[in-house]
């Protein structure tokens, strides 16, 4: 599994695209959210909306769905050679994310005789998974734990041969009533965990995660969604996504 963080800054960062990421799943490859600064992030990765299978939103913020709408567009209307060869990828939805989708991309999909359902493959997740090849993705709510009465969640990737795996946390503030410690075993390699190096009303602060996490694990906690202001040099505890620099695991 290769993970590319196609951005790792906040919600209003200037420096690093949204926190959005792009996972290499054997053939397979996944695109965890949508921000609005998608066009130029998937640009500066070189690349390609039609390279991409699938993609999962984890809830409706703008850095992280804002860009969805285009990136569908662009994936539809593709023509090879004056011919239209229209790619749609799979897009995994939580049971109750289609009717916040549909709401989302009706009002500039549904039009010239088509709806949004046109642009993509709609995969409602009924129990919470998804396989790809020989991965495993696997929901992980967290409903209210971002933003009171806001829909939101994470996802594991697990590899189904080995048993590695790896934590994809979304947006959260509430870790304690997060059901992310009870997803941790022996074979995740990697916990890509929000974080917020200031006093943060929606999302866990640098202690907060510290406090979260057992010691043991801290190793394994990589920060996304950082403020653009975030100084490299400061002595850490856990590891800083970097934008554009993958994280290969085995």
């Amino acid at each position: 599994m290769i993970l590319l963080p196609l951005g790792t800054g906040n919600g209003f960062t200037k420096k690093y695209f949204h926190s959005n990421l792009l996972i290499n799943m054997g053939s397979k490859r996944l695109l965890v959210d949508a921000g609005t600064t998608l066009r130029y992030s998937l640009d500066r990765a070189k690349v390609t909306p039609f390279s991409i299978d699938c993609i999962f939103i984890t809830h409706l913020h703008h850095d992280h769905v804002g860009g969805l709408s285009e990136f569908l567009t662009s994936c539809y209307w593709r023509f090879v050679s004056g011919n239209h060869q229209p790619h749609r990828p799979t897009l995994l939805l939580r049971p109750s994310q289609f009717e916040e989708i549909d709401r989302l991309l009706s009002p500039t999909l549904n039009n010239q005789g088509l709806v949004w359902q046109d642009y993509c493959i709609p995969y409602v997740m009924e129990d919470g998974t998804y396989t790809a090849e020989d991965y495993f993705l696997c929901i992980i709510p967290s409903d209210n734990l971002h933003c009171e009465g806001l829909k939101s969640c994470g996802l594991k990737i697990i590899h189904q041969s080995t048993g590695h795996n790896v934590l994809i946390t979304g947006d959260i503030k509430n870790l304690a009533q997060s059901e992310l410690l009870g997803q941790i075993n022996h074979n995740t390699q990697a916990i890509i965990q929000d974080l917020s190096f200031s006093n943060n009303n929606v999302h866990a602060t640098y202690e907060e995660v510290l406090n979260y996490y057992p010691k043991n694990v801290h190793k394994k906690v990589y920060a996304i969604h950082y403020e653009d202001e975030f100084n490299f040099n400061k002595n850490c505890r856990v590891n800083i996504l970097r934008q554009g620099i993958a994280l290969n695991f085995k």
